[in-house]
């Protein structure tokens, strides 16, 4: 039975701690459900509700369980209540039980929330949920609040039994109650948080029993990290054929060189870098844990599989100018644990001036962007005459593509590389020139590799420019969704514009993190080709890793659509000229000088771009008779240039 304490606490003025806001519900983390506030333990201290049945089955560690008991001190059991409020190992308490947080809460003073709890739903599907809200600790306190939060969600629909736990967070202010050692919510036996089958398996997040670890005050607090999310204070276990997440740990500090020298004493942390790490297995599917780091930079994956090689990949913060960059395979053994996995992130290395990467994309720091649908040319100017170019395109120490590339005319080199199906990323390319008598070039620099998509008129492969796409992410695939927000680290440096527009060729592209996505594409006067009431298209939800690549999407335009479409110019480019030539067959010619060769295709680039207004031979552009001018054409004119092609028009 708990003592009763008559602690100065009671009389402790409220000036005396600031407390953060307590407020709205839907502010961070915790969602506003309804059916969450149906029940209630009352102004109670450490009572539990009675037996409460969920409107749906769960399999939790090889236990089917249909009903729940909701217990005051942050946690629920299963098969018969807890009452106890000094936190301890969670595998001690005979019961299987899931504990958010697991600390004396006690609702009885004037200032405090009560615990509420009911079935409701999440993302589409059955849920029940237990809000711990504005709720003060033993005895009677309310100078520190805590506001968190349990949802369970029925995922049924993966397999019998199966469900996700979501652990959400708001603001953690006290951590112990008086007679659990504590000093005015502080110190003592401090909050434990994680599940177990109360045996001999259990996952305990970090910080769990340690003093000022949980609490918004510290770098390593439930409110400022997050596990299988990328919202600060969400915490998400998938529970599959009765396994919760338990095992092994990786853990680092996520660093910005903005000198470029890796490694450097001066780096910086990163906070709110976004960080996965991905299980490598021989299945379709790479499982990926998601996390971001915090105010020190540090991140930390818990729950991992064991036995097996992990790859960690940290993509920088919004509005940073820093590449991606990841690091492995790293071995973890089955209940392992690996300290210290740093990541020094530096920036993309930019094309040198004479250097054109013939792609309408860039990032926001000028780093080139390439479909991996369709590549890209290079073109280098050089001094130098009569030598031997070669290109190479790296990732990660493997070659992608490479080859020679043409000169032509006297001092400009031309390759191509291909597509490259599969690939996305950040990678590396270089160009050698070996010149006769000296004057060697060597380069190397950055490029985006994108997975891609089109969206298309209704029945044709004919684009739609300047039609809105936007990219929606959720925690788990059946949602909720929501949209991704512009500039958001979830996706990587090539792109982090959303909503975007499709370009002339009805292009569109992103990179992102892992998780559940999908794209939704609209333009005035355009519904779904199979549901004339929406304004809008949407894809199917893809999980992402694997990336997804060729993604084509289909608008009603009503009438027959037209090849002559406005040209809306991609992300970071200037708004080219409506105008095109008239011509009826371009031989690529553009500049009139007799020969068709990398200057006719940068001029055509530049016209796209809106850089050039007009040609001196304003027919020879449209060399694939499509009545408009853009990337296609630009490629066609330079594999012409490199004999890939035997002739113009195509």
């Amino acid at each position: 039975m708990k003592r009763i304490l008559l602690f100065a606490v009671l009389a402790l003025s409220a000036a005396t701690w600031l407390n953060l806001s307590a407020g709205n519900v839907d502010a961070a983390a915790i969602k506003s459900l309804a059916g969450c506030g149906d029940n209630t333990l009352g102004a109670i201290d450490d009572r539990p509700s009675a037996e409460h049945s969920l409107a749906f089955a769960i399999n939790y560690f090889g236990i089917t369980h249909n009903s729940v008991w909701v217990n005051n001190n942050g946690n629920v059991t299963f098969g018969t209540p807890l009452s106890s409020y000094t936190p301890f190992d969670l595998t001690s308490t005979s019961t299987a039980i899931i504990a958010p947080f697991f600390g004396d809460v006690d609702t009885r003073g004037d200032g405090s929330g009560t615990v509420t709890y009911g079935n409701t739903s999440f993302g589409g599907r059955p849920a029940f949920c237990v809000n711990w809200i504005n709720v003060g600790y033993f005895s009677s306190a309310d100078d520190k609040l805590n506001s968190f939060q349990l949802i369970i969600v029925d995922r049924s629909d993966v397999s019998t039994g199966d469900f996700d736990m979501y652990f959400n967070y708001n603001q953690i202010q006290w951590e112990t109650g008086n007679a659990s050692g504590g000093d005015f919510g502080l110190g003592g036996s401090s909050a434990r948080a994680g599940y177990s089958n109360g045996i001999d398996t259990s996952l305990e997040l970090p910080g769990s029993a340690v003093n000022g670890a949980f609490l918004d005050s510290s770098p390593s607090g439930l409110t400022r990290n997050n596990r299988g999310s990328v919202e600060n204070g969400r915490y998400v276990f998938p529970v599959r054929s009765g396994v919760a997440p338990t095992g092994g740990t990786i853990s680092g500090r996520i660093f910005g060189d903005p000198d470029g020298t890796a490694g450097v004493a001066g780096a910086q942390p990163l906070n709110g870098s976004v960080v996965q790490a991905c299980f490598f297995l021989a299945e379709p599917v790479t499982p990926c844990d998601l996390t971001t780091t915090n105010s020190q930079g540090e991140y930390i994956f818990s729950g991992l599989e064991g036995n097996g090689n992990y790859f960690i990949t940290a993509f920088p913060p919004t509005g940073s100018e820093l590449g991606s960059r990841r690091i492995g395979a790293l071995f973890l053994a089955v209940n392992g644990v690996l300290l210290d996995q740093d990541i020094t992130l530096i920036p993309t290395t930019l094309p040198p001036p004479n250097v054109t990467v013939v792609t309408p994309f860039v990032t926001a720091g000028g780093t080139p962007a390439i479909s991996s649908t369709t590549g890209a040319p290079v073109v280098q100017d050089s001094s130098c005459t009569g030598g031997f170019a070669t290109f190479t395109l790296t990732q990660g120490g493997v070659v992608l593509a490479s080859g020679t590339m043409v000169e032509s005319p006297p001092g400009t080199y031309t390759g191509t590389i291909p597509p490259l199906p599969g690939i996305n990323g950040r990678a590396r390319l270089n160009i050698t020139i070996d010149c006769p008598g000296g004057g060697d070039k060597d380069d190397t620099f950055d490029v985006y590799i994108d997975p891609s998509g089109n969206v298309y008129h209704a029945g044709t492969q004919t684009p739609i420019a300047g039609a809105t796409v936007t990219l929606y992410r959720a925690e788990a695939a059946v949602g909720p969704f929501v949209v991704v927000p512009d500039g958001s680290p979830t996706m990587s440096p090539s792109n982090r514009t959303n909503p975007d527009l499709t370009n002339v060729d009805g292009f569109f592209r992103w990179d992102v993190a892992a998780g559940y996505y999908k794209v939704r594409a609209e333009k005035a006067g355009c519904v779904d080709p199979s549901n004339a009431a929406q304004p809008y298209t949407e894809t199917i939800v893809y999980e992402i890793p694997p990336p997804v690549f060729d993604i084509e999407m289909f608008l009603d335009c009503g009438g027959a659509p037209s090849v002559t479409d406005t040209p809306v110019p991609p992300t970071n480019t200037p708004v080219p000229p409506t105008s095109t030539p008239t011509s009826s067959g371009g031989d690529g010619d553009v500049n009139c000088d007799g020969n068709v060769n990398s200057i006719d295709a940068a001029l055509v680039l530049q016209f796209i771009a809106g850089l050039l207004p007009s040609f001196a031979c304003p027919g020879g552009a449209d060399v694939n008779e499509s009545g408009d001018v853009n990337s296609i054409d630009t490629a066609i004119i330079l594999q012409f240039s490199a004999g890939f092609i035997p002739s113009l028009p195509v």
